[in-house]
């Protein structure tokens, strides 16, 4: 019976590396359902005497057991691409959701041989915290200051909204201390369709508009 609510609600369909908060919500929403509904079959069939004292430890137990699984899944696979990275110390400029998607991916992706030491942001909130475990530094006007403490050799901009003063800066200091910089954006490429009739004879090229996001 468990297992059968389990499965309709896509619990066993998830990838593990990609577990998300999506797949927590829907253990949440699974586990309850599936032991109330063992609950009232046992109680049907047969009423044994500690029967809601057993179903509560049951859903405990399989809460635990799912979330653990999953969770202990993702904490390996953080921890084994922390270790594999390595590459030249870099920085990224924006700790919002762009910074966050930049990180992620040098985090997944070795071949480009970047290791992110910290952020900086603007935002005076975020002075000192730390995001997904790497520091956020300082602002663009204390890049000066951490380049003469720390050995970096890369600067990504991770967001369309730091221009103007605030990146005309950030290139002096760059350029100063000759360390390339970088403008991450995520960019959809137009394609070429080139549909053929029925005689072989293709039709007039269409080309599909670019998309282009920047975080």
């Amino acid at each position: 019976m468990q297992l059968a609510c389990l499965y309709t609600f896509g619990v066993y369909r998830g990838v593990w590396r990609a577990a998300a908060i999506c797949d927590l919500v829907r253990v949440i929403a699974a586990v309850p359902l599936a032991v109330t509904l063992s609950y009232i079959v046992a109680v049907v069939s047969l009423p044994p005497g500690d029967t809601l004292r057993f179903f509560l430890l049951d859903a405990l137990l399989l809460s635990v057991l799912m979330v653990g699984m999953r969770s202990t899944y993702c904490v390996l696979d953080y921890i084994q691409q922390r270790e594999n990275l390595t590459g030249a110390t870099m920085l990224i400029y924006g700790a919002g959701r762009g910074g966050q998607l930049v990180l992620r991916e040098l985090w997944q992706n070795a071949g480009l041989e970047l290791r992110p030491i910290g952020f900086l942001d603007d935002d005076p909130r975020l002075q000192g915290r730390v995001v997904h475990g790497i520091p956020v530094l300082g602002s663009g006007i204390g890049l000066r200051s951490i380049l003469e403490a720390q050995s970096i050799a890369c600067l990504i901009v991770s967001s369309r909204y730091i221009h103007g003063d605030r990146l005309e800066q950030a290139i002096s200091i760059c350029q100063e201390w000759r360390i390339p910089i970088l403008h991450a954006h995520l960019t959809l490429e137009p394609l070429v369709l080139v549909p053929v009739r029925a005689n072989g004879v293709p039709h007039p090229a269409r080309k599909v508009q670019a998309m282009s996001h920047h975080a």
